[in-house]
């Protein structure tokens, strides 16, 4: 008779279960990023186009949910989507965007898992960040802001106080001051340090991490000088023309949301004010090292947050957690700031 067997219990991670295995570690997150791109690259993984339906007029005129499929090959060898729901109107307490993700094993197509992701979608949005940050090259130790002190800009605050505030405080700016002064109590005074004008900042960072919901630009062309990176992680924060004034545009992948994103990239696309050759590099050609700026000329990098990057942690988390938090993925070396 052949032996009965049965599948293991599906896992149900909440946000403590994914904290517990590492879920918020930037290290790990980094190595799945660099992972997933570069299986991308070698056609070993893939994003089909997102699925969305709309949510109630209560939610906000544009709120919808999304379903984010994609799959992995290499140590992964998983597929899984991310469902998620943008809303714009909601109880003050709660996030703009509520999301989980389900994992199945890419060989049987066996239940994994299910994930629930809001701190993976921070972590691995801090990630791309950070690998882009890793791969440029400064004639002196830049000096960092962050904007936006919402989940998404305080955890691209812990990434950069974590991984480069070693020289100088992070400087750390919020439309609301009361806000920002809150998450930099979190840190000590030599770690953060708020500052409140945005022209002031602006003039003083050489990296910029924009993480803000702002419906509307508010980083301009006289904010632009020569030697900065800014990374564009939130909703509409910079102006098409600043964008032009860039020696750089790179952009973690060009693909068919380039039709419909409201990131400022693709809308200037859209309006043909910028074209796909203008885009220098993708984070691809960064990580493999394939592309470096000349000291002293400007990048804008546009992440718009890719599929694969949410299944990978996904992927990681629940391996570790099926492992007893011991485990997760072999991973590779990272190249380290330059």
């Amino acid at each position: 008779m052949p032996e009965n067997r049965t599948a293991p219990p599906l896992l149900l991670m909440d946000q403590n279960d994914v904290m517990a295995v590492g879920g918020d570690n930037i290290r790990l997150a980094m190595q799945d990023v660099a992972q997933a791109i570069t299986l991308l690259k070698k056609g070993q993984a893939g994003m089909p186009a997102e699925l969305s339906v709309p949510l109630d007029a209560s939610a906000g005129p544009s709120a919808k949910a999304y379903a984010l499929p994609a799959w992995l090959e290499g140590d992964y060898q998983t597929i899984g989507v991310k469902w998620t729901a943008h809303r714009q109107t909601r109880p003050p307490a709660e996030q703009a965007a509520v999301s989980t993700t389900l994992i199945n094993c890419r060989l049987t197509g066996q239940k994994l898992g299910v994930v629930t992701s809001e701190l993976l979608t921070a972590v691995r949005t801090a990630a791309v960040s950070a690998l882009v940050m890793q791969s440029m090259s400064f004639a002196h130790t830049p000096r960092i802001a962050v904007l936006g002190a919402g989940t998404i800009g305080a955890r691209h605050l812990r990434m950069a106080t974590e991984l480069f505030g070693h020289s100088a405080p992070i400087l750390l700016w919020n439309r609301t001051a009361q806000k920002a002064h809150a998450l930099a109590a979190h840190y000590p005074e030599n770690l953060v340090r708020v500052v409140t004008d945005l022209g002031n900042i602006m003039r003083d960072a050489d990296i910029v991490l924009a993480c803000t919901a702002a419906q509307h630009p508010f980083i301009l062309r006289e904010h632009i000088h020569p030697g900065m990176l800014l990374i564009q992680a939130g909703y509409d924060e910079v102006a098409i023309q600043a964008i032009a004034a860039f020696d750089h545009i790179c952009v973690d992948l060009w693909g068919d949301f380039a039709q419909t994103s409201a990131k400022s990239l693709f809308r200037q696309y859209r309006e043909g004010t910028l074209s796909r050759s203008d885009v220098t590099a993708d984070l691809g050609a960064l990580v493999a090292g394939e592309w470096h700026p000349p000291l002293g000329e400007s990048v804008y990098f546009s992440s718009f947050g890719l599929n694969i990057f949410d299944i990978a942690l996904a992927s990681r988390v629940i391996r570790s957690a099926q492992q007893g938090g011991q485990g997760g993925f072999p991973t590779p070396p990272m190249n380290h700031h330059k």
